[in-house]
């Protein structure tokens, strides 16, 4: 990954949910010990912002390249805690706060606005976003990416 970076042209760093996972106090990414419980925990606004700034701050340090920050439009695929009643309002809170953080952000990138377009866009469309390729209502449609990427880039 380090060579793919260090040599990357252009880099699209996408922001995905403020949720993550603890085990004992830290931080944990990947397969889970079973034997041992998680602790579900969400990112403060100025903790998302700080996040970003320090992947940005990185992949400036590691590459050249055009750097593009887009929100993720995938949604979340379960709840998140007590503090939601539903998968859909932790997933607008999630997003809702990543792209406030990211609005906070000042630093040399591009924005893409894909959440927006692949979210907002798709229910006026008379063709289908969401599962076209393989029949998942979570993956957009290879084609459609395509088309908006080299619109957009």
């Amino acid at each position: 990954m380090k060579e793919a970076i260090e040599g990357a042209t252009d880099i699209v760093f996408t922001l995905g949910n403020i949720f993550y996972l603890t085990v004992d106090g830290k931080n944990v990414i990947g397969h889970l010990d079973t034997q041992k419980r998680a602790q579900l925990n969400e990112q403060t606004l100025d903790g998302t912002q700080a996040c970003i700034e320090e992947g940005l701050r990185l992949l400036h340090e590691h590459s050249s390249a055009r750097i593009y920050v887009t929100v993720s439009p995938v949604p979340i695929s379960r709840n998140r805690g007590a503090r939601y009643g539903s998968a859909m309002e932790a997933d607008c809170a999630s997003k809702c706060q990543l792209r406030t953080a990211l609005s906070r952000v000042k630093g040399k990138f591009t924005y893409l606005p894909l959440f927006e377009v692949f979210k907002w866009l798709a229910p006026h469309q008379s063709f289908p976003t969401f599962g076209a390729d393989d029949g998942n209502s979570r993956h957009i449609a290879q084609d459609q990416i395509r088309v908006v990427m080299e619109a957009l880039t």
